[in-house]
């Protein structure tokens, strides 16, 4: 039988140790790689999150305007309910007359609702509804003819 040399069996062990080595290595490294891109993963959910909770605030606040709006309307119109009679003594020289004058001043504070809400939030509706993308994309269509 053949007896192999003690460098020769020194030499098989290096190379196993090697090799031994460079599974390590590259198992060290895959796992790496492997926590790196959990990391981006959910750095990157993260930010869609944000996105979404961005553009569901900014949808919130526009609820809140529109489902609140008819209550402002209401407490504005209010005083009116209460009033038992009116007697209205007009020229109509200004263009409206009697009870026509009366509803155009309801109106008017009607139409003031919106400059109301705008003054008291410090935020334009019209930027409210530009921020929401289904709203932009329909704000950017031309419109299209009835009939078609």
């Amino acid at each position: 039988m053949y007896s192999r040399g003690p460098e020769v069996a020194r030499a098989e062990g290096c190379a196993e140790g090697s090799a031994e080595a460079d599974v390590i290595r590259m198992k060290g490294t895959a796992e790496a790689q492997i926590i790196l891109a959990k990391g981006q993963s959910e750095a990157e959910a993260m930010k869609v999150k944000a996105a979404a909770f961005h553009e569901y605030n900014q949808v919130a606040v526009i609820d809140k305007l529109l489902s609140g709006l008819p209550e402002v309307v209401r407490a504005m119109a209010e005083p009116l309910s209460k009033v038992d009679k009116i007697t209205i003594i007009s020229t109509g020289s200004d263009g409206a007359a009697g009870a026509n004058k009366v509803v155009a001043d309801v109106t008017k504070m009607i139409a003031q609702a919106p400059a109301l809400f705008e003054t008291l939030a410090g935020v334009k509706i019209g930027d409210l509804f530009a921020r929401i993308p289904g709203i932009r994309a329909a704000a950017a269509e031309p419109a299209k003819p009835s009939g078609e």
